[in-house]
This record gives structure tokens, sequence and C-alpha cells, in this order.
């Protein structure tokens, strides 16, 4: 945030990509991140985690708060484009296959996100 925040002081309308579940990581509340910089950010990846930190196989099966997130978004009004970021930690076996692992989270996002 501190890299951030000297570069916006520099270029104060630069347009914002951020990705949700490194927010999360970064112990940034990603609600309070779009309602702070929502009319900037034109895109955002969208990753879920379980509680302990490990990337789900889908988003919509861990802890993150998709429907605050999607309240906040649309709060700012957010038109941008979203991407769905699946991640495996290393040796990880799926319960699913990939294109199920998608379906999911495709639908999820839609019933939470309404896109």
């Amino acid at each position: 945030m501190h890299d951030l925040k000297g570069t916006l002081a520099r270029i104060p309308d630069m347009k914002l990509g951020p990705d949700l579940n490194w927010l999360v990581r970064a112990n940034v509340d990603p609600v309070a991140f779009i309602k702070t910089y929502g009319q900037q950010i034109v895109y955002l990846h969208i990753r879920d985690q379980y509680q302990n930190g490990v990337w789900t196989e889908y988003v919509g099966e861990g802890v993150t708060d998709f429907p605050a997130i999607a309240e906040a978004l649309r709060s700012v009004n957010f038109r941008g484009r979203a991407a769905v970021e699946l991640a495996f930690p290393d040796n990880y076996v799926p319960k699913y296959t990939l294109t199920e692992d998608w379906k999911r989270s495709k639908q999820y996002v839609q019933s939470v996100f309404g896109w």
C-alpha cells in the first residue's frame, strides 16, 4: 500500500487492476480497497482461498467474502473486466476436472456478482 499510495500521489488518475486474493494475503481489506480506489479499478482478478491460506479448487469453495466484495463493486459502479484465476498448490490433487472447476467458479461468480 505504501508503494501504491506513493505512485497515486504522482499519478492520481492511474487505472488499477488488483488481484483481490493478493490484497487478502497482504492483509488489505478488499472491500475497503474497492471503496477507496473503486473509480480507478478497470480490471481485477478473483481467486479464493481456504481459512489456512491455501488456494481453493474453485471460486466459492473458500472463505473469501465475495458477497461483500460484490456489494462494494456495485457501490462504486464497477464496469471493468474481471478474471477468475485458479491456482493450485504444488502436489495438489484436484477432486474435479479442470472443466468442472471452471464451471463451478463461473456459476458462483454469476450468482454472487451477477456477471
